[in-house]
């Protein structure tokens, strides 16, 4: 799968490095005790639909699918898969940590319910749009644990 399919565009600046954000713990989120860690995991191992979103305000549904053994997951659409390994996620990119993107980068980040990752191999990012904050909030939580820790 190319680049372009499920991801924003390059960078404003490929070699800036942006800090993850770590919430504050009073810092609150509609829906978040509906979800645990544990419970968002389960939604995706077995495969689900998720939606990749573009600066241009656009959204496309991908199939998303967690192989934590194989420490991966994949996103596709069609025919289409791409693996992205645990390992080749360099930072999150989210709505307090976007200064160093494109203007129409830093709009779609700005909503609670956008995070973003971007990839060391090819320093793209992908932006996926859940459908609560709380929801953004499991995502955030499993690319810090399972992701950047390993």
């Amino acid at each position: 799968m190319g680049n372009s399919l499920c991801c924003i565009n390059d960078l404003k600046n490929n070699k800036s490095n942006i800090d993850i954000y770590a919430y504050p713990s009073q810092e609150k989120y509609d829906e978040y005790d509906n979800w645990t860690l544990e419970t968002w995991i389960d939604k995706y191992k077995n495969g689900n639909t998720i939606r990749v979103a573009f600066p241009d305000g656009n959204e496309i549904q991908c199939y998303f699918k967690i192989f934590l053994n194989e420490k991966c997951f994949e996103l596709s659409l069609d025919n289409k898969v791409r693996v992205i390994k645990f390992n080749d996620i360099k930072c999150v990119l989210h709505r307090n940590s976007c200064e160093s993107l494109l203007e129409s980068e830093q709009n779609l980040l700005k909503s609670p319910k956008v995070i973003g990752i971007r990839l060391i191999s090819t320093l793209k990012a992908i932006a996926f749009a859940m459908d609560s904050p709380g929801e953004e909030r499991m995502f955030y939580e499993f690319i810090n644990k399972y992701c950047l820790t390993a």
